[in-house]
Protein backbone atom coordinates (compact mmCIF):
# COMPACT_ATOMS: atom_id res chain seq x y z
CA UNK A 1 0.00 0.00 0.00
CA UNK A 2 1.18 3.59 -1.12
CA UNK A 3 1.13 6.06 2.26
CA UNK A 4 0.75 9.61 1.33
CA UNK A 5 3.11 11.72 3.25
CA UNK A 6 2.15 15.43 3.73
CA UNK A 7 4.20 17.88 4.38
CA UNK A 8 3.90 19.05 8.40
CA UNK A 9 1.90 22.47 7.63
CA UNK A 10 -0.88 21.20 6.08
CA UNK A 11 -1.83 18.52 8.37
CA UNK A 12 -3.94 21.06 10.07
CA UNK A 13 -5.90 22.51 7.33
CA UNK A 14 -6.83 18.58 6.27
CA UNK A 15 -8.18 18.19 9.29
CA UNK A 16 -10.13 21.21 9.34
CA UNK A 17 -11.14 20.04 5.88
CA UNK A 18 -12.20 16.37 7.00
CA UNK A 19 -14.28 17.80 9.83
CA UNK A 20 -16.13 20.11 7.72
CA UNK A 21 -17.24 16.77 5.48
CA UNK A 22 -18.59 14.68 8.35
CA UNK A 23 -15.17 13.04 9.28
CA UNK A 24 -13.36 12.80 12.56
CA UNK A 25 -9.58 12.00 13.77
CA UNK A 26 -10.79 10.54 16.37
CA UNK A 27 -13.31 8.14 14.56
CA UNK A 28 -16.15 9.86 16.48
CA UNK A 29 -18.77 11.78 14.98
CA UNK A 30 -17.93 15.67 15.60
CA UNK A 31 -21.21 16.50 16.93
CA UNK A 32 -20.72 15.55 20.74
CA UNK A 33 -22.69 11.89 20.57
CA UNK A 34 -20.54 8.69 21.54
CA UNK A 35 -18.69 7.19 18.50
CA UNK A 36 -17.84 3.41 17.68
CA UNK A 37 -15.59 3.30 20.79
CA UNK A 38 -18.22 4.05 23.31
CA UNK A 39 -16.16 7.67 24.25
CA UNK A 40 -17.50 10.95 23.75
CA UNK A 41 -16.20 13.40 21.74
CA UNK A 42 -17.46 16.51 23.77
CA UNK A 43 -18.25 18.23 26.71
CA UNK A 44 -21.66 17.72 26.12
CA UNK A 45 -21.60 13.57 25.65
CA UNK A 46 -23.43 12.00 28.50
CA UNK A 47 -22.37 8.00 27.74
CA UNK A 48 -19.06 7.80 29.08
CA UNK A 49 -17.78 7.60 32.12
CA UNK A 50 -20.99 7.04 34.61
CA UNK A 51 -24.54 8.17 34.42
CA UNK A 52 -26.04 11.76 33.98
CA UNK A 53 -25.00 13.82 37.16
CA UNK A 54 -27.49 16.24 39.01
CA UNK A 55 -28.15 18.22 35.89
CA UNK A 56 -27.32 21.56 36.90
CA UNK A 57 -24.19 22.92 34.42
CA UNK A 58 -20.88 22.61 35.68
CA UNK A 59 -19.38 26.41 36.42
CA UNK A 60 -16.88 25.64 33.19
CA UNK A 61 -19.44 23.62 31.33
CA UNK A 62 -22.63 22.36 30.07
CA UNK A 63 -24.39 19.17 31.62
CA UNK A 64 -21.98 16.28 31.69
CA UNK A 65 -20.66 12.70 33.01
CA UNK A 66 -18.57 13.31 35.42
CA UNK A 67 -18.97 13.77 39.27
CA UNK A 68 -21.55 15.78 40.59
CA UNK A 69 -22.28 19.28 40.04
CA UNK A 70 -22.87 22.30 41.85
CA UNK A 71 -26.03 23.18 43.12
CA UNK A 72 -27.07 26.09 45.20
CA UNK A 73 -29.71 23.73 46.71
CA UNK A 74 -28.42 22.11 50.06
CA UNK A 75 -31.41 19.21 51.25
CA UNK A 76 -33.11 19.06 54.37
CA UNK A 77 -36.16 18.02 56.12
CA UNK A 78 -39.15 19.23 54.07
CA UNK A 79 -41.04 21.91 55.99
CA UNK A 80 -44.27 23.73 55.49
CA UNK A 81 -43.28 26.94 53.77
CA UNK A 82 -43.66 26.65 50.01
CA UNK A 83 -39.71 25.96 49.56
CA UNK A 84 -38.23 23.22 48.04
CA UNK A 85 -36.18 21.94 51.11
CA UNK A 86 -35.37 18.55 50.42
CA UNK A 87 -34.15 19.44 46.96
CA UNK A 88 -36.94 16.99 45.15
CA UNK A 89 -37.97 19.74 42.43
CA UNK A 90 -41.80 19.89 44.51
CA UNK A 91 -41.91 22.21 47.53
CA UNK A 92 -44.35 21.27 50.42
CA UNK A 93 -45.05 17.55 48.82
CA UNK A 94 -45.18 15.76 52.40
CA UNK A 95 -48.45 18.09 53.28
CA UNK A 96 -51.77 17.75 52.19
CA UNK A 97 -53.28 21.13 52.67
CA UNK A 98 -56.73 19.70 52.20
CA UNK A 99 -56.83 18.03 55.65
CA UNK A 100 -53.58 18.79 57.43
CA UNK A 101 -54.61 19.78 61.16
CA UNK A 102 -51.79 22.00 61.39
CA UNK A 103 -51.59 23.27 57.97
CA UNK A 104 -55.29 23.79 56.88
CA UNK A 105 -55.50 25.40 53.45
CA UNK A 106 -52.15 27.23 53.77
CA UNK A 107 -48.87 26.65 55.44
CA UNK A 108 -49.22 27.48 59.42
CA UNK A 109 -52.87 27.41 59.42
CA UNK A 110 -53.52 25.38 62.28
CA UNK A 111 -56.73 24.36 63.83
CA UNK A 112 -56.90 24.46 67.39
CA UNK A 113 -58.77 22.06 69.84
CA UNK A 114 -59.93 25.12 72.00
CA UNK A 115 -63.28 23.73 73.58
CA UNK A 116 -63.30 21.52 70.56
CA UNK A 117 -62.18 18.36 68.56
CA UNK A 118 -61.39 20.71 65.16
CA UNK A 119 -60.75 18.94 62.15
CA UNK A 120 -59.30 20.30 58.54
CA UNK A 121 -61.80 19.28 55.71
CA UNK A 122 -61.82 20.38 52.20
CA UNK A 123 -58.81 23.30 53.35
CA UNK A 124 -61.11 24.85 55.72
CA UNK A 125 -61.06 24.18 60.36
CA UNK A 126 -64.66 22.17 60.82
CA UNK A 127 -64.86 22.38 64.81
CA UNK A 128 -67.07 19.76 66.87
CA UNK A 129 -68.18 21.95 69.98
CA UNK A 130 -67.68 20.31 73.25
CA UNK A 131 -70.38 20.05 75.73
CA UNK A 132 -71.26 24.26 76.87
CA UNK A 133 -69.51 25.49 74.22
CA UNK A 134 -70.47 27.54 70.52
CA UNK A 135 -68.38 28.69 67.43
CA UNK A 136 -69.25 32.10 67.97
CA UNK A 137 -66.68 34.36 66.95
CA UNK A 138 -66.62 33.45 63.11
CA UNK A 139 -63.19 32.04 63.73
CA UNK A 140 -63.14 27.84 62.94
CA UNK A 141 -59.38 27.94 63.49
CA UNK A 142 -59.28 28.90 67.06
CA UNK A 143 -62.17 26.64 67.94
CA UNK A 144 -65.29 27.28 70.15
CA UNK A 145 -65.75 29.85 72.64
CA UNK A 146 -66.95 28.25 76.35
CA UNK A 147 -70.25 29.51 77.97
CA UNK A 148 -70.58 26.86 80.87
CA UNK A 149 -66.86 27.93 82.20
CA UNK A 150 -67.88 27.24 86.09
CA UNK A 151 -66.28 30.15 87.51
CA UNK A 152 -66.09 30.23 91.41
CA UNK A 153 -67.73 32.28 93.75
CA UNK A 154 -64.84 33.43 95.91
CA UNK A 155 -63.07 34.58 92.65
CA UNK A 156 -66.08 37.78 92.57
CA UNK A 157 -64.30 41.35 93.22
CA UNK A 158 -64.84 42.72 96.52
CA UNK A 159 -65.89 45.86 95.04
CA UNK A 160 -69.42 46.52 93.77
CA UNK A 161 -70.29 46.48 90.09
CA UNK A 162 -72.72 49.23 90.61
CA UNK A 163 -74.80 50.79 93.28
CA UNK A 164 -78.51 50.93 93.14
CA UNK A 165 -80.51 52.98 95.55
CA UNK A 166 -83.20 50.79 97.85
CA UNK A 167 -85.36 52.71 99.96
CA UNK A 168 -85.71 55.80 97.32
CA UNK A 169 -86.23 56.19 93.59
CA UNK A 170 -86.01 53.42 90.92
CA UNK A 171 -82.26 53.07 90.68
CA UNK A 172 -81.79 50.64 87.09
CA UNK A 173 -78.80 48.81 86.59
CA UNK A 174 -78.51 46.53 83.05
CA UNK A 175 -75.61 44.32 82.31
CA UNK A 176 -74.48 41.43 79.75
CA UNK A 177 -72.36 38.54 79.26
CA UNK A 178 -72.10 35.24 77.41
CA UNK A 179 -70.81 32.77 79.95
CA UNK A 180 -71.20 32.08 83.59
CA UNK A 181 -70.72 35.23 85.68
CA UNK A 182 -70.57 36.16 89.16
CA UNK A 183 -71.62 39.81 90.07
CA UNK A 184 -71.62 41.97 93.14
CA UNK A 185 -74.49 44.58 93.64
CA UNK A 186 -74.58 47.10 96.23
CA UNK A 187 -77.92 47.89 97.57
CA UNK A 188 -77.62 51.23 99.49
CA UNK A 189 -80.08 52.85 102.30
CA UNK A 190 -80.14 56.63 101.12
CA UNK A 191 -82.44 57.63 103.28
CA UNK A 192 -81.49 57.66 107.01
CA UNK A 193 -84.84 59.58 107.66
CA UNK A 194 -87.39 56.87 107.76
CA UNK A 195 -87.25 53.26 108.17
CA UNK A 196 -88.09 52.17 104.98
CA UNK A 197 -87.00 48.71 103.97
CA UNK A 198 -84.12 48.54 101.85
CA UNK A 199 -85.01 46.19 98.85
CA UNK A 200 -83.83 45.07 94.86
CA UNK A 201 -85.43 43.06 92.33
CA UNK A 202 -82.62 40.97 89.98
CA UNK A 203 -84.15 39.69 86.72
CA UNK A 204 -82.14 37.43 84.54
CA UNK A 205 -83.54 37.37 80.76
CA UNK A 206 -82.35 34.49 78.83
CA UNK A 207 -81.75 34.65 75.07
CA UNK A 208 -84.08 32.29 72.43
CA UNK A 209 -82.57 28.70 72.16
CA UNK A 210 -81.00 29.19 75.55
CA UNK A 211 -81.30 28.76 79.41
CA UNK A 212 -79.55 30.91 82.32
CA UNK A 213 -80.55 30.25 85.95
CA UNK A 214 -80.44 32.91 87.96
CA UNK A 215 -78.89 32.50 91.82
CA UNK A 216 -78.61 35.73 94.61
CA UNK A 217 -76.70 35.75 97.46
CA UNK A 218 -76.73 37.98 100.68
CA UNK A 219 -73.52 39.38 101.86
CA UNK A 220 -71.10 36.88 100.71
CA UNK A 221 -70.75 33.85 98.84
CA UNK A 222 -72.11 31.60 102.39
CA UNK A 223 -75.47 33.79 102.56
CA UNK A 224 -79.17 32.80 102.45
CA UNK A 225 -80.00 32.32 98.53
CA UNK A 226 -83.10 32.85 96.76
CA UNK A 227 -83.20 31.33 92.74
CA UNK A 228 -85.06 31.36 89.70
CA UNK A 229 -84.98 28.60 87.24
CA UNK A 230 -87.77 29.51 84.17
CA UNK A 231 -86.54 29.89 80.32
CA UNK A 232 -87.41 32.78 79.56
CA UNK A 233 -87.15 35.61 82.83
CA UNK A 234 -85.78 34.70 85.81
CA UNK A 235 -86.73 36.85 88.90
CA UNK A 236 -85.32 37.48 92.25
CA UNK A 237 -86.45 39.76 95.04
CA UNK A 238 -84.44 40.48 98.16
CA UNK A 239 -84.64 42.70 101.08
CA UNK A 240 -83.68 43.97 104.15
CA UNK A 241 -85.41 46.23 107.23
CA UNK A 242 -84.03 49.06 108.25
CA UNK A 243 -82.33 49.73 110.98
CA UNK A 244 -83.29 52.69 113.68
CA UNK A 245 -79.80 54.68 113.79
CA UNK A 246 -77.92 52.08 111.54
CA UNK A 247 -76.84 51.16 107.37
CA UNK A 248 -79.03 48.89 106.32
CA UNK A 249 -77.15 48.82 103.01
CA UNK A 250 -76.06 45.28 101.89
CA UNK A 251 -74.25 43.63 99.00
CA UNK A 252 -75.86 40.65 96.63
CA UNK A 253 -73.68 38.23 95.08
CA UNK A 254 -75.52 37.39 91.90
CA UNK A 255 -74.74 34.04 89.79
CA UNK A 256 -75.77 33.89 86.05
CA UNK A 257 -75.21 29.73 85.90
CA UNK A 258 -75.50 27.95 82.27
CA UNK A 259 -78.03 25.16 81.67
CA UNK A 260 -77.93 24.97 77.99
CA UNK A 261 -77.42 27.03 74.72
CA UNK A 262 -77.97 26.98 70.99
CA UNK A 263 -77.17 30.27 69.92
CA UNK A 264 -74.20 32.76 70.68
CA UNK A 265 -76.78 35.49 71.51
CA UNK A 266 -76.09 36.79 75.50
CA UNK A 267 -78.06 37.07 78.25
CA UNK A 268 -79.58 40.03 80.12
CA UNK A 269 -79.17 40.86 83.94
CA UNK A 270 -81.30 44.36 85.33
CA UNK A 271 -81.07 45.07 88.55
CA UNK A 272 -83.81 47.55 89.87
CA UNK A 273 -84.46 49.47 93.41
CA UNK A 274 -86.68 50.01 96.17
CA UNK A 275 -89.34 47.51 94.75
CA UNK A 276 -92.36 46.86 96.51
CA UNK A 277 -91.47 42.85 97.93
CA UNK A 278 -92.15 41.17 101.35
CA UNK A 279 -89.22 39.33 101.03
CA UNK A 280 -86.57 40.24 103.91
CA UNK A 281 -83.81 37.44 103.37
CA UNK A 282 -81.08 39.57 103.94
CA UNK A 283 -81.84 40.31 107.52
Amino acid sequence: MTHLVLPRRLAPLLALGLAACGFSPTGQPPDGSAGADGAGDGPTDTDAGGPVDAGQPDAAGPIDAAGPDASTCIPTTEVCNGVDDDCDGMADEDFDLTSAHDHCGACGTVCADTNATNACVASVCVPACAAGARDCDSDPTNGCELRDDDPVCTAVSATPAFTVRGDVGNDTMTVTGFGEQFIRVRVAEADDGTLTPVTASVALTSPANADFDLYVQCASCAGPVQSATTTAEDRVNMGRRDINGGDASFDLIIEVRYYSAATCAPWSLTVTGHVATADRTCN
